[in-house]
């Protein structure tokens, strides 16, 4: 029954207002985009500054000398330093064999893990056709000392340990003259070759030459960090190299200025095979992305939600049992269901009718056929036939609308009996 809604006296003469709607408009959604935008960008500049400055200030777990990192042990300072005097320095993260196809002088500092063999006689290769390499290591592995060995080089380690000492330098070279002292830390003496600054127990820093190129091996790998670039008394370790690079030598050796400087991170685990999109994910880019999908995200949600107020609906949605029946029975007339429908009902029916006969209802149709015959209701209708009926159709598991609605007459015709024959 629809229920009816009864105002009050004081409801009548309230004033009627108008539903308040929300007021949604597109512009107003791509200000907050903007604003988020801007937002994430700010937020990602501001962390990264962060991060960069905080490094800076808190001990490194691991040295890595290398011009990525610019913390203590790295080459960053050095970097940046010969892109301001015009060097424009690259980074090489390519296999040794394409060395072939480049020009100049190749900075290996430190490496990782230690240069294969062929590695070794790849660069050196390279070396002997006119190029140069400078090569920092500190020589404690056995494999690390291939490539001294290769250029006649050898190294000693039971010297004098030093940590940031000064050793003088031998001015053996025109390009030396204006340098008195370096500072090193160091535990390998390198005998062979020319040496270029030296202390007692021996050259840490030596020059080679190889074939038509030039090698300077230094047993100080940390010579040229970013912890010694920042005070002035440290500025002959940079002054030297940067001598080198200019190629200023004596008239009696070659005097050819490199081309092109190459700072090799290969050797700290840094390679170009890498997919581009899980490189630029690592940096603020990837930050970025990140933060407009989720905006994306958020916008899509937003446009997906009914905006306003709830309103009173006064009329509920009412459904009775036929309406309930009839939606049941429109399925399985669409699903072509008669006989699971028949059998249903005609079960229902033969519960009723063994309960009225006082039979039970797994008995056998004959049983309760026989029943029925001594039954009243048997002059009315002939409970065999209508047995017999059923079963054909239930084995044909095709049941005709006709049929079926035959047979729920006949056996809504002997419920009617039994209920006239109670009264």
């Amino acid at each position: 029954m629809k229920e009816e809604l009864n105002t009050t006296s004081s409801e009548e003469k309230r004033e009627l207002r108008p539903r308040v709607e929300f007021g949604f408009k597109r512009s107003h959604l791509w200000w907050q985009i903007l604003a988020l935008v801007a937002i994430s960008f700010v937020s990602v500049y501001a962390s990264g500054a962060f991060d960069e400055e905080f490094n800076k200030l808190v001990p490194e777990k691991s040295i890595l000398i290398s011009t990525y990192n610019k913390r203590q042990s790295g080459l960053s300072g050095l970097y940046e330093l010969l892109n301001r005097l015009g060097h424009k320095p690259k980074r090489w993260v390519y296999p040794y064999r394409q060395l072939s196809d480049f020009k100049g002088c190749l900075v290996v500092t430190a490496p990782v893990q230690s240069l294969r063999d062929y590695e070794v006689e790849q660069i050196l290769a390279w070396v002997k056709k006119g190029n140069d390499l400078v090569y920092l290591d500190d020589f404690k592995l056995g494999q690390s000392r291939f490539l001294p060995s290769q250029l006649e080089v050898s190294v000693k380690t039971a010297v004098k340990q030093l940590n940031k000492e000064k050793i003088k330098v031998d001015k053996n070279f025109d390009w030396l003259s204006d340098l008195d002292s370096v500072r090193v830390t160091s535990s390998a003496r390198l005998l062979g070759g020319t040496s270029l600054a030296s202390d007692d127990s021996g050259p840490v820093i030596t020059m080679i030459n190889h074939g038509d190129g030039r090698v300077i091996l230094a047993s100080a790998p940390g010579m040229l960090s970013n912890d010694l670039i920042s005070d002035s008394k440290n500025w002959n370790n940079f002054q030297l190299l940067e001598n080198w690079f200019q190629g200023r030598l004596s008239p009696l050796s070659r005097s050819t200025v490199s081309k092109t400087i190459y700072f090799d991170e290969r050797v700290h685990g840094f390679t170009g095979g890498k997919n581009v999109f899980a490189y630029l994910s690592k940096g603020p880019f990837g930050l970025v992305s990140m933060q407009l999908i989720l905006i994306a995200v958020v916008v899509f949600f937003s446009k997906a939600q009914r905006f306003g107020a709830a309103i009173h609906v006064s009329g509920a949605r009412r459904i009775s049992n036929m309406d309930f029946i009839d939606g049941l029975a429109n399925a399985y007339k669409r699903a072509r269901a008669n006989a699971p429908v028949l059998e249903i009902l005609f079960h229902s029916f033969r519960v009723k009718v063994s309960k009225l006969l006082g039979v039970s209802s797994h008995e056998k149709d004959e049983m309760l056929i026989n029943a029925w015959k001594n039954s009243p209701l048997s002059k009315d209708v002939e409970l065999e036939s209508l047995i017999e009926e059923y079963n054909r159709l239930v084995e044909a598991r095709s049941v005709p609308d006709q049929e079926m609605l035959k047979i729920i007459a006949t056996c809504d015709k002997i419920t009617d009996a039994d209920s006239k024959g109670a009264r």
